[in-house]
C-alpha cells in the first residue's frame, strides 16, 4: 500500500515537473518570437521612415 502511494506521489512530482518544463519551454518560445517580431516592426518603421524620407 505504501509503495503504490509512493509511487503515485513520484508520478504526480514528475507530471508537475514535466508541466513545468513545458511551460518554461513555452514562454521561452514565445519571448523568442516577441523579440523577433518586435525586431521586424522595428525594420519596418524604419523603412517607412526612409520611404518617407526621400
Amino acid at each position: 500500500m505504501t509503495n503504490a502511494r509512493n509511487w503515485s506521489g513520484f508520478r504526480s512530482w514528475h507530471g508537475i515537473h514535466k508541466a513545468f518544463e513545458t511551460a518554461q519551454a513555452i514562454k521561452t518560445m514565445i519571448f523568442g518570437w516577441l523579440i523577433i517580431a518586435d525586431t521586424i516592426r522595428a525594420v519596418g518603421v524604419a523603412f517607412l521612415l526612409l520611404m518617407v524620407e526621400r
